[in-house]
């Protein structure tokens, strides 16, 4: 990876702050196909833009070519095909949350982690791998960890994006919404399973979600990366959000509340 183009990711990056991955939909804001930010280190993983995704992410995924474990030109030294590097990420609890669509046969399976990492050599074991998805049909995975803040100081920490491998490279994998949410102003709370119901999605200006008591507090994070608190209000089991204030594009909110967090992914047009 070439310094000029380090430099141009920690740009974008630095747009972020500390929330969720630079361009983790693989689109931008005019919701056209969009793989800035993410760097293939693998020759011979391709990734396209695609229009298969999963439904409530947007309209754009990234489709990865399987590497081929008998061409010598194909195997990277180690499983991984993009890379995201994320000098942002605060020590603390952290999750790493993301959608696979395996196609049928790729192992290792298509998969995404967080690892200290140094370009042509393999990563050191941040978040495990986990089952990955060797599946036909899109799957969300979402991986708790946690980060001391020590890594070597040859290392920097990325995400990386592993499609598995195929013989003659004939798979593919895809990719989408590919977000870390940092806990670390949260630690001792837990994250509830269950997601609340919400509409409409596209948002244009504001949000209905089920949630029956009224949350503690509501956090947005747009599209742009920007952190913001916002107002809200609950009645009769539902929160009503204004989101005018919403770059376009895949954004989140963070409900919280005594028994923990709930998130809420949608896009702004």
């Amino acid at each position: 990876m070439t310094r000029p183009l380090l430099l141009a990711m920690a740009v974008l990056i630095g747009l972020l702050g500390t929330a969720q991955v630079y361009n983790g939909s693989f689109e931008n804001a005019a919701n056209d196909p969009d793989l800035s930010g993410w760097t293939p280190v693998c020759p011979c993983s391709d990734p396209q833009s695609s229009l298969d995704v999963p439904g409530g992410t947007g309209i754009w995924s990234v489709d990865v070519t399987a590497e081929d474990p008998f061409d010598n030109q194909c195997l990277c030294v180690v499983t991984y095909d993009l890379v995201q590097d994320i000098p942002w990420l605060t020590p603390g609890s952290s999750t790493l949350s993301y959608w696979t669509k395996g196609h049928g046969g790729n192992g290792p399976p298509a998969t995404v982690k967080v690892a200290y990492y140094s370009v042509g050599s393999a990563p050191s074991l941040t978040t495990p791998w986990g089952e990955g998805d060797y599946d036909t049909v899109w799957t969300y995975h979402e991986d708790p960890f946690y980060w001391d803040g020590v890594f070597p100081s040859s290392d920097s920490l990325f995400v990386l994006i592993a499609a598995g491998a195929a013989s003659g490279g004939a798979l593919h994998a895809n990719f989408d919404a590919i977000e870390i949410i940092s806990l670390s102003t949260a630690i001792g709370v837990g994250l509830p399973t269950e997601r609340p119901a919400f509409r409409p999605n596209p948002v244009q200006d504001r949000i209905w979600i089920d949630l029956h008591e009224p949350p503690s507090s509501v956090e947005l994070i747009d599209a742009l990366g920007r952190t913001t608190p916002l107002g809200f209000i609950h009645a009769a089991g539902t929160l009503e959000v204004d989101l005018n204030s919403a770059a376009p594009g895949m954004c989140m909110l963070l409900l919280r509340s005594g028994d923990g967090m709930r998130i809420v992914r949608f896009l702004k047009n």
